[in-house]
């Protein structure tokens, strides 16, 4: 047995974890794992021990650090040169635009490192020049195809780890429900003190900055806000966005209004091809009010356009007036036109508006026989184009619209749900068979998708993971309750309690 189970000494252990320091990539234990300092841990790729040195408890915690802070990249260091051949090579910093998210260098040891594969590369084989990148260090500077080789292909150790790192970070960031709920309510109440003037927009800055848990985005935010990016933004979605309001308000209500939404989706498209012909002047004007109130800089328009934080290697020279006006202005407005036209095109638009005829209200005043014909048309599985169905229709209209209107039940109605109830209820739905079948149509026409989307984003609340073996009645009895909260708020708590005290148990309990 010993031949084939030979013990390992103490000194073969600590061989086995060493690394880039021996001394300090001691296998894990109970003390590494209580004793982790996250805000010192070593920020120079050179000086830090593999990760399998910590704990399996904290590893995490380890790497979500590591990814906070992002790949270790000194711009400002001046990168030695080293002779090769005829030629002078050295790290470049361009490199660390071209491969912002992994690459790293350490000062120390005058290597490239990959901060993913330090974080996620399993320890099997080895892949794209073995641990070049994590330990050892990669220093052929000459050699660039060396950093496409370690990325690989698509199932490559570095996109493995790469995938690893996402789904850490989206983990992490994830948050309830509630938080989301209270940053709604704090977003709202600080924007109605600085209406009112019980706060100004300075004040919200400095309280971002001293008061944020992290001072660095908390800087980057007050830099943000303090632009002219900022300033231009604000003001183009506050006027591109409140003419849409009304509309997107309206297709969201339950009890649709179809007339009423018609006439805003028109408005709509009038306003935004309005203000994309004649709106940039007004637009620039209320941002340079706004620059010289918040004491905002202002860009020469006719000037070339430098983006924010990005390389500008092969990117493409336009002024500050073409990306302002083309790139961002016009595609905005031409994004809510195409979305407008694509969502109520000419088809659709005509349906609605036929559909329209069937509304009850002020006494069925909305009523117009050739739409609803039109109407019928749509449908042609369920409504033959022969002239004895179109006849047989036309003289149910005729017949349908007198009985509605002197029917004093029928005349106090208000929308087309209550029409299709009260049909059924007095039995006509039997009478006039093809009217109500235009009714049912007219139900199930998915005029917006609001409530739907809902229902759907409900059942992925109630039905998680951790539930999957949830059935379909089940389900079902639990949508009902969460989807329809108005109406189960209303019902009485007392008798609900009572309802389930009288039940019989099951059988077994």
């Amino acid at each position: 047995m010993e031949k084939y189970f030979k013990r390992k000494s103490i000194a073969e252990i600590s061989q086995f974890y060493s690394g880039v320091n021996d001394h300090e990539n001691q296998p894990f234990s109970k003390k590494n794992c209580f004793e982790v300092g996250l805000e010192n841990l070593s920020f120079d790729p050179g000086f830090r021990p593999r990760i399998t040195f910590y704990h399996p408890n904290v590893r995490d915690q380890v790497r979500l650090r590591y990814l906070q802070k992002g790949p270790c990249q000194p711009l400002n260091h001046k990168f030695p040169k080293s002779k090769s051949g005829d030629h002078e090579w050295s790290f470049q910093r361009s490199w660390f635009d071209k491969y912002p998210y992994w690459l790293e260098y350490s000062v120390e040891n005058d290597a490239a490192y990959c901060l993913c594969c330090y974080l996620f590369k399993p320890d099997k084989g080895e892949q794209s020049g073995g641990d070049s990148f994590v330990l050892d260090g990669f220093r052929n500077w000459k050699r660039l195809e060396k950093f496409k080789y370690h990325i690989g292909g698509p199932n490559s150790y570095h996109n493995q780890a790469v995938k690893n790192c996402q789904a850490l970070m989206n983990q992490k960031q994830h948050s309830p429900r509630r938080r989301d709920i209270l940053n709604e309510k704090q977003a709202l109440k600080v924007k109605k003190a600085i209406e009112s003037g019980e706060l100004s927009i300075g004040q919200v800055l400095e309280d971002l900055t001293e008061n944020s848990d992290n001072r660095v985005e908390a800087s980057d935010l007050v830099d943000y806000m303090t632009s002219f990016d900022f300033a231009f933004n604000l003001h183009m979605m506050k006027n591109i966005l409140g003419i849409t309001f009304e509309l997107s308000q309206a297709l969201q209500r339950k009890d649709q209004d179809i007339i009423n939404a018609m006439s805003l989706v028109h408005l709509s498209k009038r306003r935004l091809l309005l203000i994309r012909n004649n709106g940039w002047d007004n637009l620039l004007d209320e941002v340079s009010h706004f620059c010289i109130a918040h004491n905002i800089d202002m860009p020469n328009m006719q000037e070339k356009f430098v983006a924010r934080g990005r390389s500008q290697r092969n990117v493409q020279e336009m002024t500050n007036l073409f990306h302002y006006r083309v790139e961002l202005f016009y595609a905005i407005i031409d994004l809510q036109l195409s979305e407008h036209n694509s969502r109520f095109n000419e088809g659709n638009t005509k349906l609605l508006i036929c559909m329209t005829s069937l509304n009850p209200s002020d006494c069925f005043q909305a009523f117009d026989k050739g739409k609803l014909v039109r109407f019928a048309q749509f449908y042609l599985l369920e409504f033959s184009s022969t002239d004895l169905m179109a006849l047989e229709l036309q003289l149910q209209l005729d017949n349908y619209i007198d009985d509605m209107r002197s029917n004093s039940d029928c005349s106090k109605l208000n929308d087309i749900t209550s029409l299709a109830q009260k049909m059924v209820e007095k039995k006509k739905h039997l009478i006039y068979s093809l009217v109500y079948l235009l009714i049912t149509l007219a139900l199930t026409l998915p005029v917006a998708t609001a409530s739907v989307e809902r229902a759907f984003s409900a059942m992925k609340i109630m039905k998680t993971h951790l539930r999957n073996r949830m059935g379909d009645q089940f389900l079902n009895d639990s949508l009902i309750p969460y989807v329809e909260k108005d109406i189960f708020d209303s019902v009485d708590k007392e008798m609900v309690m009572q309802r389930f005290l009288n039940m019989k148990p099951c059988r077994g309990q």
